[in-house]
Order: C-alpha cells, then structure tokens, then sequence
C-alpha cells in the first residue's frame, strides 16, 4: 500500500482524490502522482499556485473532455483543488506508460536502443497516427501550438499520444479561446517567427506546419526539412531558414539555395503525393500571406496510401522501401555510406545458409549474355506466291482515262526586235551627228524616245503575257478537272475500291513502323537496364571485395584495436541532446541531427562538413566534450564478447546484404533477358503477321494500279 500525500485534495466535482507519496516524474512545472484505487489515471500537483487565468483555462479543459480527445492524448478530465471552490492546484488525467518522446523513434541512434524492432513501415504508421492525432485536436477547435519533439509520444505499436496538454490553445464551451503561450522554434511557422504568442491567437494552419515538421522527422532518419548545405557564403541557422522559407530538399533549390545535406534519404522514396504535401507546407510566405498548408486529414490520407505501397526487401526484411522503385535504396545507402538506419532484420548469414562464393556467383554472372538487339526486317514466306485478290464482280470495270489536254507550256521571252531596231537607230543618229546634223539630230530623237518607250513598257508586256498564260493553264485545268470528275463519277465504285485498299496499305506500313519502333525501344530499354545492372554489380563486387578484406583485417587486429572499439562503443552512448553543452539549443540539436551527428562519436564528421549554426565556438565545446568523455573512459583488458559483436554489427550487415545482392545477380540478370526476348518474341511475331498483310495488301493495289496506268 503507498503511502499518501495529504489527503485534502479534492477534485472538479467534490470527490476527495488520494494520491501516492512518490512521484512518478518531477518536471519544472509540477510532479505526477499515482491515484490511488485507479489505476487509469494520474494527477498532476502543480509546484507553485496559477494565476487566474490558468485556472480558468484548466477548467474549460476539463469541461470539453470527449472519449475521442482521450484516445489521443492525457487530456484534462478534472481539476484539483484543496478545498472546494479554491484555486487549481493541480489536475487528473489518463495515465500514460510504455510510451517514450517521438524523437527516441526518429533519431537513428535513440531509435536503435528503444525502437530496435521498428522499420520504416513502424515510422510511417506512426507518422500517420500523428495526422490522425493532429486531426482530433483541431477537429474539436483546439490548436496545440507549442509543437515540439517532448509533447508527443509514440508506444511500441505505433500509437501516439499527446502529453502537456494544458500548454495548448483550447476553445472552451462558450466559445471563449485560451491561448498558448510557448514554442520551439524548430516547429514554428515562419510567420510566426520570433513573435511573442502571449498576444497571438494560433490557428490550425500554424499547427500544420509543425506536423509536417515532424511527418518529415520520422521520414527522412530525424533530418530537418530546413537544415541543409547553403549554397551562398555564410551561415543559414534554422529558424533563418525557416523564416526565409528555404526548404533544403525543395524540388527548386536555385530559388532556395539550399540542398540536402550528405547522405540522407533520396525524395525519390516517397511518392508523388508525399512529395507534394511536403512541398506545399513549406513554401515560402507570398504577397497573400502564408500558403494553406496540407491539413491533418489530406496527410493521413496520403500516408495510409503509402503504407499499401511498401514491401520488404528481399535482402533484409527490415528494409522496407516502396515496391515500384526497384532496387532497396537502403541497401543503396548501404553499400555506398556504410551507415544502416535499422537494426538488421534477419541472421547474419550468406542469405540461403550455403557458404557464399563469389569466384563461382561472379562466373555465372559473366555467362549471362546481354540481350540481342539485332533486327532485319522479315519477308513474306513467298513473296512470289502471293496473288492479288480479285475485283469484287459488283464492280463495274473501269473505263479508259480520258485523253487530258496539254498544259500550256511556259510563255517565249518577249521579241525585242523593235528594241534592237529603235537601239541600232539611235546610236547611228549619233553616228550621223558628225556628218548632217539635222539628220542626225531626228534620227537620235525619233528612235531614242521609240527605245525608251520600249524599255518602259517591257515588264508591263511581260507582265501581259504572264496573265495570258496562266489564264491559259487555269482554263486547261478546268477543262481537264471537269474530264476527270466526270471519269471519276462513271468509275465511282472502282475507285472507291481502290482507296479501300490503298488505304489499307497504309494503315498497315504505320503499324509495321509503330511495331519497329517499340522493338526499337524495348531493346534501347533492355540494354539499358542490363549494363545499369552489370554495372551495380561490379560495384558491388568491388564493395564486398573490400568490405571483406577490412572485416578480416577487423578481426585479426581486433586485439590491438580492442581499446579503440569499446572507446568508440563508449562514445556512441552519449547524445548531444542529453549533454547539456551551453548554447546548444533545439535547433542546433537538430541541424546536427540533420547532418547525422547525434552522439559524441559523430562529433568528428563536423572535421568535414559545415552544419548551419554550428560555428568555431560550439565546434570546441563539442570536441572538448567527447574529449572529456574519451580522457575518463577506462578500457577492459582483453577482447570482450561485446567487441567482437561491434565488429560483427559494423561488417557482417553489409557483408551479409553485399552477397544476396550478388547472389541475386544471376537471377536479376536472367529476368532482364527473359523479359525482353519474352517481349521481343511477341513484337517479332506481330511484326511477321503485318509483313505479311502488308504484302498482300501492296499486290491487291499494284493490280488496280495497273489498270489505272493502262
């Protein structure tokens, strides 16, 4: 039996409420207690008196309690009084346990010692419970407002539930709005920003942005959406980012100037619809005001539809990746960064417990011949045989063409006699200038103004006679088109049979071209993806060949480097979120979070990389840290049992998913030939059948052709 507090405490409806002696957690706010004779509940006994309107916000809580509020979070169901009609001292609520903060799911390192059971189905079911949670609050008229990585739990089914209720902005019975008064930057919106929100009425689009904050958290292995390489000089802290609204996985990353940072998750393993939400919820602020973000309801939608896509990994069954994209991306990860985000899924052996060999798997990798591409256009069986179908009788014969009239030919160049004449003369004129001037002066005169007047008016003649001949041509086009319609109408049904089967033809050629040019792609595609798999291969050859040699040089060196490994496992254990380093605040934890930089451990990839927020000063602090948990830690002698583990967790993973990669080789290989002569062999049998039909169909027109001509 536990000993109890004083027994003056007495709830919202009269009822004396006893509570255990010992706390069951202490926080800065106030201590949580056992109720004694239920089990369900929990009180919470604040430290100092509230003011009046905490009070009042406590009591409206308690007063708009639902069944469905209390499925998702430890919502107020009373308050707690010393005596009756007195101030809040504290308030009941569901007792909560089992359940840990949401970043202990999405950090890799947290994750592997809580969660060690969870893949990336777990992450995205509990993505979606948190829409599901998100949406019973705002569908009730609160807002949480103070989202954050503390006020949301997760069990190990997934489930989520909100804690710190009584921080939210709620919507009592009357209408009136109790407002939240804190906030994490890392989850505020930018037009919230370095607002005080003592004044500020939250609305549920603010909240969204939070949600979508943490849907990409449990996505993307604890990366921020904001946190990423800036592609300017200087430094882009978080909440900067978040104000200038640059998404550093934005499928516009000139406008943001930002990209991912290194080995993270591509986008490419979410689909299309995620991709969409997320990049709606962060867009920047416009001319009208912040974007409507995606609501609670759209993400559950769009998550339970993910959820149907994805399988696991043939390779690793804790890799579970969306089934259309092919090859595992965490395998893919895997083989390129070393790094694994889960915890393996099945027993470190060569996949199907024979030995693995690769001499023998690599010999059978090299027997596979790439796909055949060649192709020549097959002819008819017997193109000699083949004879044209007959007329149908109920066509009448054709009759003879009609004798067509000639086509004007081309007008003679205009006669330029007279202008040669009227030349001649008026150059003797000048001639005769020098013997009889009187003469010679008429004759210039007479036949130069005779010249110029025909060199004036010789493109208007020429112009005539063009007009002459093409009213010419035009009066012999019409008389032979009336000759031909009237053909034509005598001979309306041969050709119309004729057209038939000229436009069979026709159709034809354009399917035999359509059919040649899928062969043509499907070929393209095959050889494309067989040496794209050839080439994985090699690399993963290369990988394991390596991977192999550094696990054997592990193991034998694993005496020497004993110290160096248990230092190592040491340092791992110790989160910089838990250190307590001055100036390392949410935002910063979660920029190196973004980075991959959780534990002590990770502190020396910030030798290589530039992480926003970080500067020279915090770096020091962070290596002055793990430097003095390295200085006081005290190796064991001899190689323990948990060494050889580390060893065995850091090489055989890889090792293990390295030869099923290989091991499948042959059979990826093989698929990708089968499934193009598969193909082909379809493509080349249509393509026979209409070589075929073609060639019956030419004959069936050359025959009319040749009545045509004759």
């Amino acid at each position: 039996m536990p000993l109890l507090a004083s027994p003056g405490l007495i709830d919202s409806n009269g009822r004396p409420v006893s509570i255990a002696q010992k706390p069951l957690a202490v926080g800065g706010e106030g201590s949580i207690y056992d109720v004694v004779g239920d089990s369900s509940i929990v009180a919470k006994v604040y430290n100092a008196p509230q003011s009046k309107d905490r009070c009042e916000k406590l009591g409206a809580m308690a007063g708009v309690t639902t069944p469905d509020l209390l499925k998702i979070a430890a919502w107020p169901t009373a308050t707690l009084h010393s005596a009756p009609g007195g101030p809040v001292t504290g308030i009941l609520m569901p007792k909560i346990s089992g359940y840990k903060e949401i970043h202990h799911l999405y950090s890799v390192t947290q994750r592997k010692k809580d969660y060690p059971d969870a893949d990336w189905r777990f992450l995205t079911h509990a993505a979606r419970n948190c829409a599901i949670a998100f949406e019973t609050i705002h569908h009730h008229g609160h807002v949480v407002g103070d989202v954050n990585q503390k006020n949301l739990l997760v069990s190990t089914k997934a489930i989520v539930q909100f804690v710190d209720c009584d921080s939210f902005q709620v919507r009592a019975a009357n209408g009136l709005h109790y407002r939240c008064v804190v906030g994490v930057p890392d989850y505020t919106p930018p037009e919230l920003q370095g607002k005080s929100f003592r004044t500020l009425d939250r609305e549920p689009n603010h909240d969204r942005f939070g949600l979508a904050v943490l849907i990409f958290h449990l996505l993307m292995m604890g990366r921020h959406p904001f946190s990423g390489v800036y592609l300017d000089a200087g430094d882009m802290p978080l909440e900067k980012a978040i104000q200038g609204g640059r998404y550093a996985y934005s499928r516009n990353s000139q406008a943001t100037r930002m990209r991912p940072p290194p080995n993270t998750l591509p986008l490419t393993m979410l689909d299309a619809s995620l991709v969409s939400l997320f990049e709606r919820a962060f867009a920047p602020i416009g001319p009208g005001g912040p974007p409507a973000r995606p609501t609670a309801t759209e993400w559950r939608d769009a998550l339970g539809g993910f959820l149907a896509q994805l399988g696991p990994c043939k390779i690793d069954p804790k890799h579970i990746y969306p089934k259309q994209a092919g090859a595992c991306p965490w395998c893919q990860l895997l083989g390129s960064t070393g790094l694994f985000f889960f915890l393996a899924g099945a027993p470190a052996t060569g996949g199907n417990g024979q030995p693995f060999d690769l001499v023998a798997i690599w010999c059978r990798i090299e027997r596979i011949a790439a796909p055949v591409v060649t192709y020549t256009r097959p002819s008819p069986p017997n193109p000699l045989g083949i004879v044209a179908r007959p007329i149908p009788a109920n066509v009448p014969p054709l009759t003879s063409k009609p004798m067509l009239h000639p086509v004007p030919s081309a007008p003679k160049k205009p006669d330029t006699f007279l202008d040669r004449i009227a030349g001649v003369g008026a150059l003797a004129g000048v001639l005769i200038l020098l013997i009889a001037p009187p003469i010679g002066v008429g004759c210039l005169t007479g036949f130069g103004i005779c010249w110029a007047f025909l060199r004036l008016t010789s493109e208007s003649r020429k112009a005539k006679q063009r007009r002459a001949h093409e009213a010419e041509k035009q009066k012999v086009a019409e008389l032979n088109d009336q000759l031909i319609r009237s053909w034509e109408a005598k001979n309306q049904e041969w050709n119309k049979e004729y057209r038939g089967r000229a436009s069979k033809r026709d159709g034809l050629a354009a399917q035999l071209s359509n059919l040649e040019s899928t062969l043509d792609e499907a070929s393209r595609t095959a050889v494309g993806l067989f040496l794209s798999a050839r080439k994985n291969l090699e690399s993963s050859k290369a990988a394991y060949e390596g991977a192999r040699a550094e696990y054997s040089k592990d193991v034998a060196d694993l005496t020497k480097r004993s110290a160096q490994l248990q230092l190592e496992h040491h340092l791992d254990s110790f989160l910089i979120r838990d250190a307590k380093l001055k100036s390392m605040t949410t935002d910063r934890i979660a920029s190196l979070s973004s980075f991959g930089i959780e534990t002590a451990l990770d502190v020396t990839r910030l030798n290589g990389v530039k992480v926003p927020g970080i500067g020279p000063v915090l770096t020091k602090r962070l290596f002055d840290w793990r430097h003095s948990l390295a200085h006081s830690f005290k190796p064991k002698r001899g190689v323990p049992t948990a060494e050889r583990t580390v060893v065995d967790q850091r090489h055989l993973l890889r090792l293990r998913q390295l030869e099923a990669v290989l091991s499948n080789g042959p059979v990826q290989l093989t698929e990708i030939v089968n499934q193009y002569d598969s193909r082909r062999s379809v493509v080349l049998s249509q393509i026979q059948t209409v070589v075929n039909q073609l060639a019956q169909s030419k004959s069936d027109v050359e025959v009319m052709d040749r009545l045509r001509s004759g």
